[in-house]
């Protein structure tokens, strides 16, 4: 496969680029997350993305590590908070 060009990534490649860097067993579990759209628009560009320097994938995951300890950098979605609440909520109630 190709080299993936040195332009700037979209949201879902960087997606793509961060879960294949994680590993099978830790995208799963991300990708179940997600609804089926961003299943396939993330699938979509894990096929597409070919060959992606080390280098690109350091400077993504740096980019992504930084912007975790920004303030507003977050994006909320009801299905993502309704995910961790029911992770979270105990089994029974007394």
């Amino acid at each position: 496969m190709a080299e993936l060009a040195r332009t700037p990534l979209q949201g879902r490649q960087k997606v793509a680029i961060l879960m294949l860097s994680l590993g099978q067993q830790y995208s799963v579990k991300l990708l179940s997350l997600l609804h089926e759209d961003e299943i396939r628009e993330v699938s979509s560009a894990m096929s597409l993305l070919g060959t992606v320097r080390a280098d690109t994938v350091e400077q993504l995951c740096t980019e992504f590590s930084d912007g975790l300890g920004s303030p507003g950098n977050v994006l909320g979605r009801v299905v993502a908070a309704e995910h961790v609440l029911i992770q979270a909520r105990p089994t029974a109630r007394a």
